[in-house]
């Protein structure tokens, strides 16, 4: 099991992250408790502006490289995408990923 952080920099925009092949479930929303709405395990997490969310993600069956992406289709459209493989051992994959987006 993964702990992620996702923090939301862009002001007063919103981002619906979409993880691909797994879900995930949120322990700290913006700081607090996770919404009832998002008490049960999800595959998108709704980053507010400037929003944080802390999720954990654990990796099952499938080995390989998976996309998560916002799913704003403006958004998308823009590339606002990511790939991440969780195949790779600690020493090979960063401790931290720090992606911008336009």
């Amino acid at each position: 099991t993964e702990k992620w952080i996702l923090r939301n920099n862009s002001g007063g925009w919103w981002h619906p992250i979409h993880i691909h092949l797994e879900s995930h479930q949120i322990i700290s929303y913006n700081g607090g408790p996770p919404p009832a709405a998002f008490a049960f395990k999800n595959d998108t997490t709704y980053l507010t502006g400037n929003g944080v969310v802390e999720l954990l993600m654990r990796f099952r069956t499938f080995k390989g490289p998976f996309v998560f992406h916002c799913h704003n289709n403006a958004h998308e459209d823009m590339r606002m995408m990511c790939n991440m493989d969780p195949r790779l051992t600690p020493t090979q994959a960063p401790a931290r990923v720090q992606a911008s987006f336009p």
